[in-house]
């Protein structure tokens, strides 16, 4: 398992420029193979290959930033916020307003 230990040993040996490249990098392919999904030209085994190495990166990026305390503020407002869209959602389909 990949520790944060682990993680500052990468962004350590191969600088924070290199690993900042591997995020927009990683983030591509996983566009690309949702792409290759949606189009059944490959197997959702190969999307999850993507999104774990994505979230490998993003574990990084968020030691690159060193903004944890922002990180965990920022995720809690938008978590808040996607729970009251939800809501709203399904308030709208149980209720739908009448025009």
């Amino acid at each position: 398992m990949i520790n944060k230990q682990h993680q500052q040993k990468a962004i350590q040996i191969w600088g924070k420029e290199k690993q900042l490249d591997m995020v927009i990098e990683e983030c591509a392919e996983l566009i690309v193979s949702i792409n290759h999904y949606r189009r059944n030209r490959i197997d959702h085994k190969d999307v999850l290959s993507e999104c774990i190495d994505v979230e490998m990166m993003i574990n990084q990026l968020k030691l690159i930033l060193e903004h944890n305390k922002d990180y965990e503020r920022i995720r809690e407002q938008k978590e808040n916020r996607f729970i009251k869209r939800l809501l709203k959602a399904t308030q709208e389909k149980i209720y739908p307003s009448e025009e």
